[in-house]
């Protein structure tokens, strides 16, 4: 079974792809019995948090597809390709939050190694 694994990773490595950028959270202040406090009338401070995913090539043209849980909300999204260290600049095509998908779109720089889910088939 690890030969497969080997294998398989060594087929779809160059079609993985992490997925890095900025998210923004908010603080929540200390409830206080009172209604309104001087504080309550402010915005409750944001925080900026790295974070973290991945997804698949699923185009030559460069397109990414992942979860929408993974870039809701993210800015400034950064995306490395297998080992590969380059890092490109991806930008949001289209997201379902319901279904929980989203699609991403990597700058037309080569054609991109993309995911086969035929060759999933093949292992079996």
């Amino acid at each position: 079974m690890s030969n497969r694994l080997t294998v398989l990773y060594q087929k779809l490595k160059q079609s993985i792809v992490s997925i890095e950028g900025m998210k923004k959270k908010r603080i929540k202040r200390e409830q206080t019995p009172f209604f309104l406090t001087p504080f309550s009338l402010l915005e409750e401070p944001e925080e900026k948090k790295l974070s973290y995913g991945s997804g698949m090539i699923i185009s030559p043209k460069g397109y990414i597809l992942t979860c929408n849980h993974v870039v809701h909300e993210m800015t400034n999204i950064k995306v490395k390709i297998g080992t590969d260290q380059s890092v490109y600049q991806a930008r949001l095509v289209w997201a379902n939050p319901r279904k929980d998908v989203a699609l991403f779109k990597l700058p037309r720089k080569k054609n991109y190694s993309l995911f086969v889910f035929l060759f999933l088939l093949r292992l079996q």
